[in-house]
């Protein structure tokens, strides 16, 4: 079965019957609130820059972040919170999500890694 990658979040973000992975038995992109979520699919942050993006690809965008943040202006959610969203979309390893939080060369790909696991991870991890 070949992979698809749809050009947007709608798919995924239909609570309609989700068979994929869960986070906390809910579906991984739920764990951020609606009106952030629809933000963030029309920001164009995310369609030009998280289109196709993958663990490997995430982390070179991740890597250019010079700030954290959630919204700003209008509403508009930062590339960190775009960067956030990709990820729970991807559901990557554990293994490289450590990888993310223990390099020392870029710290906004480490909170990212940080608020990542503190969002999915649970208690004992």
């Amino acid at each position: 079965m070949a992979a698809t990658h749809h050009t947007d979040a709608t798919r995924m973000l239909d609570s309609r019957g989700y068979a994929g992975p869960t986070i906390h038995n809910t579906n991984p992109l739920h764990l951020l609130e609606t009106p952030v979520r629809d933000r963030i699919t029309e920001s164009y942050y995310w369609k030009e820059q998280c289109f196709a993006l993958n663990a490997a690809t995430l982390c070179d965008k991740a890597s250019s972040l010079t700030y954290i943040g959630g919204t700003y202006g209008q509403q508009k959610p930062t590339p960190f919170l775009c960067l956030l969203f990709k990820l729970l979309q991807l559901l990557p390893e554990k293994e490289i999500i450590m990888l993310y939080l223990h390099q020392k060369d870029f710290k906004y790909l480490t909170a990212l890694a940080a608020f990542y696991v503190r969002l999915t991870f649970g208690t004992t991890e």
